[in-house]
């Protein structure tokens, strides 16, 4: 009595198998791999449309330049408000020159913790939601740093702006998602090009801007423009970790079939807690394990402070020594760009 049974479920499995396979965005029999009991959610062929690295050119490159776009106000904004500093300062009635150290390299320590945040949430959620997220925040940060009535605030405001950066922890990862690893030089390139125009232009924006309008523009300024970038990338900027794009083809696939068993390529079968926590000590163990990791850690903190020290300094120079104004005395920080620019022609 119960073969009949059973032969029934059979009919209908393998009747709910040819519904899965007739549709593109679900498993057919060449994207699924059974593993035990489960079934392994794979991109519909080589050609799959919704796979990034297969998107037309023109978006793959919009999505590159928006990016780039994104790097280039993030290191406008970490430098801009330097030449803006001896205002600030004066402003507030402060004589210690620690201050302007600290309100310039803060924002630093916040791009230190970000990425410790920010990587795992990328990795459970995808990098669009969470680009989205930090792009809003970094906005919230700016204003506030320009309207607040101390300097303790303008350094919590600089430090949790620092945090909000998520280019610098997401774009390589989204060139990856689009490019072979033999086209990635070029998309590169252009991301390395805003890195070496953000630290140049920032201060001369920032120097005028000040002079003419006050320091608190010196940070309105990117708040602005961020807004302004938002909107292009609500309109074109798409999810690209493969990952996150599998999960909702299995979403909708179980959604379709009534099939728990589907599963996307390469998702770990851990809850949320255990991935969170992998991914928060993972960079850790990596900097604290591995020697050579811990040789470029050093030498990039001493670079890095000892380019900080120099652009915490030059205003002070200048206008003390010179006589610049806030405006000129921004021209003083293109040297810092001719190193940069040998590395970014380095890497082409």
């Amino acid at each position: 009595m119960k073969a009949p049974v059973a032969s029934a479920d059979v009919e209908r499995q393998s009747l709910a198998s040819m519904a899965v396979a007739s549709k593109k965005d679900i498993v057919t029999n060449a994207e699924s791999e059974k593993a035990g009991s489960e079934k392994i959610v794979d991109f519909h062929g080589p050609d799959d449309k919704t796979n990034p690295i297969n998107w037309r050119p023109w978006h793959k490159w919009l999505t590159v330049v928006l990016i780039s776009l994104m790097t280039l106000i993030v290191n406008l904004a970490t430098v801009m408000c330097a030449p803006a500093a001896p205002q600030i300062l004066a402003e507030f009635k402060i004589t210690s020159g620690l201050y302007s150290t600290i309100l310039v390299s803060i924002w630093e320590l916040g791009e230190v913790a970000g990425p410790l945040i920010i990587a795992p949430l990328a990795e459970l959620y995808g990098k669009l939601p969470v680009y989205d997220i930090a792009k809003m925040l970094f906005i919230v940060f700016s204003v506030g740093a320009g309207g607040s009535r101390s300097l303790t605030g303008i350094i919590v405001c600089r430090f949790l702006n620092g945090v909000a950066v998520a280019s610098g922890t997401l774009n390589p990862g989204i060139v990856g998602d689009l490019f072979l690893q033999e086209q990635r030089g070029r998309a590169m390139s252009v991301m390395s090009l805003a890195v070496l125009l953000g630290p140049t232009l920032g201060p001369i924006i920032g120097g005028y801007l000040s002079q003419a309008y006050g320091w608190r523009w010196a940070f309105w300024f990117t708040a602005f423009i961020t807004a302004v970038l938002e909107v292009a990338f609500v309109v074109i900027f798409r999810e690209t970790y493969k990952v996150t794009i599998l999960r909702r083809k299995v979403a909708h696939a179980r959604k379709k079939t009534g099939d728990g068993s589907l599963r996307p390529k390469e998702d770990l079968a851990l809850s949320r807690g255990l991935l969170l926590g992998r991914a928060l000590v993972r960079p850790l163990k990596i900097m604290c394990l591995s020697p050579i990791v811990i040789l470029l850690a050093l030498y990039t903190a001493i670079v890095y402070g000892v380019q900080y020290l120099i652009m915490t300094t030059i205003t002070e120079t200048f206008e003390d020594a010179y006589g610049f104004k806030e405006g000129p005395v921004g021209h003083s920080f293109l040297g810092l760009g001719k190193p940069e620019g040998m590395k970014v022609s380095a890497s082409e």
